[in-house]
């Protein structure tokens, strides 16, 4: 069962979605907003925030990333990155970097995934990531993990740093749950077992004429 889905397209482009030998319909696609029973995104963002404060008291938030300018897309899974800068020019390292990857992320045509909540205590660091379908959080979550991650991290984590993660499932209502594999329909099970079997595509329009 090999299929192709235009997810998105603007002047000169467009993403496409293909699958092979299973059925998949992205995220952003299957919910959309003003059709979905999902929770309101200025509702869902609160939610987001009360988890954060209460997982983190101590740490200050210093960025909101691109939660409040990112449009009518609903948020499906969450990952929180925590490790430890070494001093404040690596902070001042990761300020910059968090900003500049969330302005890249702002020009693409219809990203996946977005900076949500970032936060400080002392050396330690926590920050957000927000997911916007299930086969590329399957995809990329793990992508934090290491300082290899292009040259973002290595900008202000040293390679011997230890980077943890967790990854969590935003259900419907807005409750924010653990990320079980074992709990999930048999559908997304498919898809969690075949993750590569789900491309996206971005192509330009221009070169086909």
């Amino acid at each position: 069962m090999n299929s192709s889905v235009i997810v998105a397209q603007r002047d000169s482009e467009k993403l496409v979605c293909n699958t092979t030998g299973i059925s998949y319909t992205p995220d952003i696609l299957k919910h959309r907003y003003g059709e979905s029973k999902r929770r309101p995104l200025e509702d869902w963002f609160l939610d987001e925030l009360r988890f954060f404060q209460t997982a983190y008291q101590n740490h200050e938030i210093f960025t909101l990333g691109s939660s409040l300018v990112f449009g009518e897309k609903f948020i499906t899974y969450l990952t929180i990155c925590e490790f430890d800068v070494k001093n404040d020019e690596h902070f001042a390292r990761l300020v910059e970097a968090l900003k500049a990857s969330d302005q890249a992320i702002r020009r693409k045509m219809s990203p996946m995934w977005k900076w949500d909540i970032a936060a400080r205590f002392d050396k330690s660091i926590v920050f957000m990531v927000g997911w916007l379908d299930f086969a590329y959080f399957l995809q990329h979550r793990s992508d934090f993990l290491n300082t290899t991650h292009g040259h973002y991290m290595r900008s202000f984590v040293d390679d011997q740093s230890a980077i943890k993660s967790k990854d969590y499932k935003v259900l419907r209502d807005g409750t924010i749950v653990p990320f079980d594999h074992e709990k999930l329909s048999p559908d997304d099970a498919t898809v969690y077992m075949n993750p590569n079997a789900i491309q996206y595509e971005r192509i330009n329009t221009e070169t086909l004429v």
